[in-house]
C-alpha cells in the first residue's frame, strides 16, 4: 500500500473516531463569562452616566416571547428539589411544565403563572418588557392575583389586609416614610432579589421610560435620569443591602443569559447600585442629570486616585452557632455571622444577611449557605422529631347576625359580641316590621356594614334572602378591596360570597347596586377560619422518618441505630400509627420495614418499634453488632432504591471507546506497513 493511499484511508477513519468522542460525550453547560460581558463598561463612571452605559449594553437582548418564558423557568427557576422556585409562596411544590402551569386557581397552591414585577399596564403590555425574564417570575397564581398591581415596599404589621401562607407575602398599608397607600411586601430572603429587579428594569428600559406614553407607577420617576422615586429608592437600597446577592440569583442570571443574551448587572456587580443611586454616585440624588454625573466622574484626577489609601476589602464571612429544627417547626438557636476584612478587623453582620431557611420536613443534618457581598459560609442545621408538635388544626367558625326591623329602625343581634352591624342612613326600607331588613328602597340604594374589633381570615359571607316581585338587584360584598357580586333571582334563597382560603379583614360591606330594586335579607352569616394550619401531617412525618432511615442504614453502626430509634419514638402517636398501618401495603414503607427486620435479625439490634428499653450508647446490642460500620446489607440493597451521585456533565466512556478504536486502527496500519516493507 502506498503511503498516500494509507493516509487517505486512515485519516478519515481517525477523524470519525475522534468526532465520536464529541458526539457521545455530554457537553458541559456554558456559563457566560461576566467579565467579558462587561468589557465595554468603564467602572469609574458614576450616577446616570454609568446607568446609561449599562443600559446600552443590556438593552440589546433577545425577546424569548411570552410563551417562551415557560421554557426559561425550567432552567432558571428550579429549586434543588426539582420544583419551581416560587418567591411568593413557601408552601408550593410545582413541577416545571406540569399540570399546574398557567392553570386556574381558587387558593394558594393551586397553580403557578407569570408574575410581572413591573405591571404590564405600566408599559402597555409592549415587548420586550412583557416577556423579559429578569422581571417576570414564576409565582403562585393566587398570591400573584392578590398582589394585583401594588408596588413593592414594607407593610405596616398592624394594617395587613392579606397575607399568604406563614405571612410569606403581605398586602397592606405601607409603613415606609414618604409612601402612602397599599403595597406588597415580599419575604426577607427575596427582598434583595426584587430590589435588584427594579434597578435592572429602570436601567434596561430607561430610553422607553424617557420617551413617555407609559402609565403611572408609584416607584417610577419619569422626570429623573435615575428613574426611581426617592422614597421607593430608599426602600430598595435598604432591601438590597439587607438581602445580598445569593447563589440562587447568580445561577438564575446565568440561566436567563443563555436565553436572552443579556445579564442583570446588579447581580454581577452589586457595587454598581451604590455607584448609581447611593452615596457612591455623583450626588446620590434621584434628580441627578446625565451631564452632571459625567462632569463629576471626569473630575477625579489620577493624582488624587493614586494618593488614596488602599481600600479595605471583605475577605471572608463566618457563621458562629448552629440550628436545631423540630420537624415542621422554625429553626431554633443563636446564630452570629461575622465578616473579616483585609485590615484585620471584623464586624457583626448578622442583621445585614438573610439566613436561609432549612427544609423543616427533611430529617437529619443540613448545610445551608449564608451569602454576603459575594462571600459565602456554611450554616449547619439539624432537623429532628424530638420536640416536634403538629400544631393547631384550623377550623371554621360561623357568626350569625340577625336583623330586626321595628318602628322604622333596624337593630342587629350577633352571635359573637366581637361583630357588630350597622346600615346606611338611606336606602333601607323600614316600613315593615319583622326579623329582616330590606336592602334598597323605592328611591335609593342601601348598604350594610359588618365590623369586628379584631382581624379575621374571612372565608364566606352568606345572606338568607327573599326577592321582591320583578326586582333583580345586584348585591356586592367587599372585603379589603376584594369584591364579589351576586344577582338576585326570584327563586334564590341564599346568596353566597366565597373568598376561598380567606381574606384578612375586619370590615365587610354589603351594598345594593341602585335604587328602586330591593332584596329582603332575613339573616347574615360570616364564616371565619380560626387557628393555624397543622405544621405537618402524620403521613409527612412517617415518610420523612422512613427516608431518613433508609439513608442511614446502608451500613450498621450501633450509635446511628440508637439515633434512628430515638427519632422513631419521638414521632407523634398518629405518625407512628400511620407507619405501622401502611408498612405492609405501601411499597416505599415496605422496603423500610424489610430493611428494619433484616438489621434486627443480622445484628440483634435494638427493637425500637417494640417496648424494649433503650440500650446505652456505644454499647453493641450483641456480639454480632460489632461489625464495621462499612458492612453493607447485600440481601436487601436490591429491594430499595439507593440515591447515587449525579452523573458528571462529561462522560468518560466515549473517550475510552474512541481510544480503543484508534489503537485498533493503529495496529492494523502497523501490520500493513510491515507487510509492505517485506514486499
Amino acid at each position: 500500500m502506498k503511503r498516500s493511499a494509507f493516509f487517505g484511508v486512515f485519516l478519515p477513519i481517525l477523524s470519525i473516531a475522534l468526532s465520536g468522542v464529541s458526539f457521545f460525550s455530554r457537553p458541559t453547560k456554558a456559563v457566560a463569562a461576566a467579565d467579558d460581558y462587561y468589557s465595554s463598561i468603564d467602572w469609574t463612571q458614576k450616577g446616570a452616566t454609568l446607568k446609561t452605559s449599562l443600559s446600552h449594553l443590556i438593552r440589546k437582548h433577545e425577546d424569548v416571547g411570552y410563551d417562551g418564558l415557560w421554557n426559561v423557568y425550567k432552567s432558571a427557576d428550579v429549586r434543588p428539589d426539582g420544583k419551581i422556585w416560587d418567591m411568593y409562596s413557601d408552601q408550593t411544590n410545582y413541577v416545571p411544565g406540569g399540570s399546574a402551569q398557567g392553570k386556574n386557581y381558587s387558593k394558594e397552591g393551586d397553580s403557578y403563572n407569570r408574575e410581572h414585577t413591573i405591571p404590564q399596564s405600566v408599559f402597555k403590555k409592549k415587548s420586550p418588557m412583557k416577556a423579559d425574564a429578569f422581571h417576570v417570575y414564576p409565582t403562585d397564581g393566587y398570591v400573584n392575583n392578590r398582589r394585583s398591581t401594588y408596588p413593592h415596599a414594607d407593610v405596616d404589621a398592624s394594617k395587613v389586609t392579606y397575607s399568604s401562607h406563614h405571612g410569606f407575602v403581605k398586602i397592606g398599608t405601607c409603613s415606609d416614610e414618604g409612601i402612602s397607600g397599599t403595597v406588597c411586601e415580599v419575604a426577607d430572603e427575596y427582598k434583595g432579589d426584587f430590589a435588584r429587579t427594579y434597578f435592572y428594569f429602570v436601567t434596561c428600559y430607561q430610553d422607553e421610560m424617557k420617551n413617555g406614553g407609559w402609565g403611572s407607577y408609584a416607584p417610577f420617576d419619569y422626570s429623573s435620569a435615575l428613574g426611581i422615586d426617592p422614597d421607593y429608592l430608599a426602600v430598595y437600597l435598604r432591601w438590597s443591602k439587607l438581602d445580598p446577592v445569593s447563589l440562587k440569583e447568580i445561577n438564575r442570571n446565568n440561566a436567563v443569559y443563555a436565553f436572552q443574551k443579556n445579564r442583570n448587572p446588579f447581580i454581577d456587580h452589586p457595587e454598581a447600585i451604590e455607584k448609581i443611586w447611593g452615596n457612591g454616585g455623583s450626588s446620590g440624588s434621584s434628580s441627578l442629570s446625565s451631564s452632571s454625573a459625567s462632569t463629576s466622574s471626569s473630575s477625579i484626577s489620577s493624582s488624587s486616585q493614586s494618593s488614596s489609601p488602599e481600600p479595605v476589602v471583605l475577605e471572608s464571612i463566618r457563621v458562629n452557632g448552629s440550628w436545631t429544627v423540630p420537624f415542621g417547626d422554625e429553626a431554633k438557636g443563636d446564630i452570629r455571622v461575622e465578616a473579616d476584612y483585609s485590615d484585620g478587623s471584623n464586624k457583626d453582620i448578622t442583621s445585614l444577611v438573610t439566613l436561609p431557611k432549612p427544609n423543616n420536613k427533611k430529617l437529619g443534618e443540613q448545610i445551608l449557605t449564608v451569602s454576603y457581598q459575594g462571600k459565602t459560609a456554611p450554616l449547619h442545621a439539624k432537623v429532628t422529631n424530638i420536640g416536634a408538635k403538629p400544631g393547631e388544626v384550623a377550623s371554621d367558625k360561623e357568626v350569625t347576625i340577625q336583623p330586626k326591623t321595628a318602628n322604622g329602625s333596624v337593630s342587629y343581634i350577633s352571635s359573637d359580641a366581637s361583630w357588630t352591624a350597622s346600615n346606611s342612613s338611606s336606602g333601607i326600607n323600614t316600613q315593615s316590621n319583622g326579623d329582616h331588613v330590606n336592602l334598597g328602597s323605592s328611591k335609593n340604594a342601601g348598604s350594610i356594614t359588618l365590623s369586628s374589633s379584631t382581624m379575621h381570615q374571612i372565608r364566606q359571607v352568606k345572606l338568607a334572602v327573599t326577592s321582591f316581585s320583578g326586582e333583580t338587584p345586584v348585591v356586592t360584598c367587599v372585603i379589603s378591596s376584594i369584591r364579589h357580586s351576586v344577582t338576585m333571582t326570584p327563586s334564590l334563597t341564599e346568596m353566597v360570597f366565597d373568598f376561598g382560603e380567606g381574606v384578612q379583614g375586619d370590615t365587610i360591606t354589603i351594598s345594593n347596586d341602585g335604587g328602586k330594586k330591593r332584596v329582603q335579607i332575613t339573616s347574615l352569616s360570616i364564616v371565619c377560619r380560626e387557628g393555624k394550619e397543622a405544621s405537618f401531617t402524620p403521613e409527612e412525618q412517617a415518610n420523612a422518618w422512613a427516608t431518613y432511615f433508609l439513608a442511614n442504614t446502608n451500613s450498621y453502626d450501633p450509635d446511628v441505630w440508637l439515633s434512628l430509634g430515638d427519632e422513631y419514638r419521638a414521632m407523634t402517636a398518629d405518625s407512628i400509627a400511620f407507619y405501622q398501618t401502611n408498612k405492609a401495603t405501601e411499597t416505599f414503607l415496605q422496603s423500610v420495614d424489610a430493611r428494619y427486620e433484616e438489621v434486627r435479625k443480622r445484628y440483634s439490634a435494638w427493637n425500637f418499634q417494640g417496648n424494649e428499653p433503650r440500650p446505652e450508647a456505644n454499647v453493641p446490642t450483641s456480639s454480632s453488632s460489632s461489625l464495621s460500620s462499612s458492612s453493607s446489607f447485600d440481601s436487601i440493597a436490591s429491594s430499595t432504591e439507593i440515591t447515587r451521585a449525579s452523573e458528571p456533565d462529561f462522560l468518560l466512556w466515549p473517550i475510552f471507546v474512541a481510544a480503543g478504536v484508534i489503537l485498533l486502527l493503529g495496529g492494523v496500519v502497523l501490520l500493513l506497513w510491515i507487510h509492505h516493507r517485506k514486499k
